[in-house]
């Protein structure tokens, strides 16, 4: 009779740690799926060579436009400018931008406010925007501080990077 109780034993020894087992594989699972799209997005969002090629457009901006591009910008009912069409309103020349872009690996350029979500940015605003760039957007939608603008640039790899641009006295 004695074996009979030690039997029901291990089989109720048996059940419970399975459960505890389970419970351990099913928590580590979920942390693990949340580490592998954190990985995603650093290996996606502003790498080093992105944020290295958006600071150039930035550069060439900021020493020709940048003021009638935070003008305009401030003058329309957009949550973004599009700046990847090379307008000569933005640039000195067109086949320079055209070339930077190419050379750059640049699929689409925005210019937008740091704090997209204060006025303007809606679903309907982004219909020309790939899910992609708005998922990118979404993340770096943490800066509120007074008047900074952003440069968002996504690359032809499927990359994306940004950087800010201090607005200024305008």
């Amino acid at each position: 009779m004695k074996k009979i109780k030690e039997k029901g034993f291990m089989l109720t020894e048996t059940l419970i740690v399975t459960v505890f087992v389970g419970t351990i594989l099913l928590f580590m699972f979920t942390k693990l799926q949340k580490i592998n799209a954190n990985y995603s997005k650093v290996y996606t969002y502003n790498t080093l060579t992105g944020v290295y090629n958006a600071g150039n457009v930035k550069n060439y901006l900021t020493n020709n436009y940048l003021e009638k591009l935070i003008l305009n910008y401030r003058n329309t009912a957009d949550p973004y400018i599009d700046i990847t069409n090379c307008n000569l309103e933005y640039y000195a020349s067109s086949s320079y931008c055209t070339e930077l872009y190419q050379d750059l690996n640049i699929d689409k350029v925005l210019f937008l406010e740091s704090d997209m979500y204060k006025n303007k940015w809606t679903s309907t605003s982004t219909s020309g925007l790939s899910q992609g760039m708005i998922d990118f957007i979404d993340y770096v939608n943490e800066d509120n501080e007074g008047d900074l603008y952003r440069l968002v640039v996504s690359y032809k790899d499927g990359t994306y990077a940004s950087v800010r641009i201090k607005g200024g006295n305008i």
